[in-house]
């Protein structure tokens, strides 16, 4: 996992802190697949791809439900340092969790529900209150 991809958690966690309506973030392929599943999951109200200064970013817009936001915690599970991979065996037994985890698999990054569904495994990615 690239540096970028820490870096925009970092920006969610902090914009979601000081209340921003949005944020921006460095335009990848990675990061908008992210987005991508987390708008899926509900988290986010949006994303569109903006220029500034002539280079492409990501304006993420967060979502917030009675003035609270609607993400409380993001937290990494597979660091660089420490590789962790789920079979699709494990990833079943993680149902009873009342949080949601983002996976990278091999057709991009996909929520549980959806991992169950495709009968695929992955590197579990964030773990989101």
């Amino acid at each position: 996992m690239k540096n970028h991809l820490y870096n925009m958690f970092t920006a969610i966690k902090n914009g979601q802190l000081i209340r921003r309506s949005f944020i921006i973030v460095d335009c990848k392929k990675s990061s908008a697949a992210l987005l991508r599943a987390l708008w899926n999951e509900g988290y986010i109200i949006g994303y569109k791809k903006v220029k500034v200064k002539n280079a492409a970013k990501l304006k993420v817009f967060l979502k917030y439900k009675q003035n609270k936001p609607v993400i409380r915690s993001i937290r990494l599970v597979s660091r660089p340092s420490k590789k962790v991979y789920h079979s699709i065996n494990q990833i079943w037994k993680l149902g009873s969790i009342k949080s949601t985890v983002l996976f990278s698999t091999c057709k991009n990054f996909k929520s549980t529900l959806e991992c169950k569904k495709l009968k695929i495994g992955g590197e579990p990615v964030i773990l989101i209150n």
